[in-house]
């Protein structure tokens, strides 16, 4: 069992994203819905890295696609963001961007797009107005002191959601 150290930013995004898949019979408006789309596939990107990461370090190498991380049970993605987004990757041996690209059943249509840039560890595209300025918080960098005798280790630690 692979140890997955964005297992509580994943349960705490999903506690403040709501997952309907019909937004208007529990009447959000539409902005919202566009923030929550969004946001949801920020949050799979995050895992989505995370999930190339472990990958890498278990075969040398990075994945040919998300369905190749989803089908070896490195991650797992919400069927109503499945409908929203389809994930893809730019790049090979490094993965340079990780992107979402909206299908029809988005609240904007098909064809948007999000990406995130793993080398500037940004988020780009015409969506980056809908994220959440909390979003950030699921690619942190944490670094962590320990004490041992009159020594000082620095360990850094990057948790992706």
């Amino acid at each position: 069992m692979k140890l997955r150290a964005f297992a509580i930013l994943a349960i705490l995004a999903a506690f403040f994203a709501s997952c309907t898949d019909d937004p208007v019979s529990v009447g959000v408006d539409r902005d919202a819905e566009l923030n929550r789309q969004v946001n949801w596939a920020a949050v799979n990107i995050g895992a989505i890295y995370n999930a190339v990461k472990m990958y890498r370090q278990d075969y040398g190498e990075d994945p040919s696609s998300v369905e190749e991380l989803l089908d070896l049970a490195y991650l797992e993605i919400a069927p109503p963001v499945r409908l929203w987004w389809e994930f893809e990757f730019t790049g090979s041996n490094p993965i340079t961007a990780i992107s979402a690209v909206s299908t029809g059943q988005m609240a904007l249509g098909a064809g948007k797009c999000i990406s995130f840039n793993t080398q500037t560890g940004m988020f780009e595209g015409e969506l980056v107005e809908y994220l959440s300025p909390w979003i950030h918080l699921v690619f942190v960098d944490l670094p962590i002191y320990i004490h041992i005798g009159g020594g000082r280790i620095i360990i850094s630690l990057q948790f992706t959601v």
